[in-house]
């Protein structure tokens, strides 16, 4: 199965039969080689480091139950995982505090519908962001949902697709929900554009470097799922993949 059984699970949860509801559309252009994106989507850390949204929310925080799925075939795709807690505006532990570089005391929104997270399906996630290799994105962030299609546009730039969509029976107030929670995505998103200029950022570093050769230094010698949102097994594993049917 090009899935793999590990990876279909949660892919079945959004595709799960019930015909779709086109939103909407986004597209644009990062100025960085499309494999990052599945970096980006592979290094569930880096929200702790970048996102002040996703961790003083408790969205993706290092109290939260997560994963990061890889599948165990090829490594190729994968499943970052987290659970949300129930409070609104989930208390975070001092100690974890001083670990979130990007946590601010203090953030509230104007409109705390925003945070609402409406469990619609029989998951234990409220959001997997899945990667199909080789330019395939499923996302599910709370009830916003959407996939990205990764267009690959020379060595240093990339489109990125987006097309949110809901259910057929949604709900009118369902749907506007999609819709207000949707503002996370795209390429001027709460995340989105965060990780658009981080992209752009590390592009530049690469195209830099003295030398042809990085090291993934974290979570050493394990290559494909891990059970911590510290580790970058997952892109060790695509890497791996890529490399062999590269032949390098």
């Amino acid at each position: 199965m090009y899935l793999t059984p590990e990876i279909l699970k949660d892919f079945d949860v959004v595709f799960n039969g019930k015909p779709l509801k086109i939103l909407g559309y986004y597209k644009n252009e990062l100025p960085c080689n499309w494999k990052m994106y599945h970096e980006n989507l592979k290094d569930p850390y880096h929200a702790t480091l970048l996102h002040s949204f996703l961790v003083v929310f408790g969205l993706l925080v290092a109290g939260n139950d997560s994963a990061m799925i890889a599948d165990p075939v090829h490594g190729r795709h994968g499943t970052m995982a987290s659970a949300k807690k129930e409070d609104k505006y989930a208390a975070v532990s001092d100690e974890n505090k001083k670990e979130m570089r990007s946590y601010h005391e203090g953030m509230r929104l104007q409109d705390d519908r925003f945070l609402e997270y409406i469990k619609e399906f029989d998951s234990p996630w409220s959001v997997t962001m899945q990667t199909i290799w080789p330019n395939l994105i499923v996302q599910r962030e709370m009830n916003t949902l959407g996939v990205r299609q990764i267009v690959p546009n020379g060595p240093d730039s990339m489109l990125m697709q987006w097309t949110m969509f809901g259910y057929e029976d949604d709900t009118e107030e369902m749907t506007r929900h999609r819709l207000r929670q949707g503002n996370l995505m795209g390429p001027a998103g709460f995340l989105g554009l965060e990780d658009n200029e981080a992209m752009k950022f590390v592009q530049e570093g690469v195209r830099r470097s003295s030398t042809e050769r990085n090291v993934l230094k974290l979570d050493p010698g394990h290559v494909g799922t891990a059970n911590s949102l510290i580790s970058e097994s997952a892109i060790r594993a695509m890497y791996q993949y890529y490399r062999n049917v590269m032949g390098f």
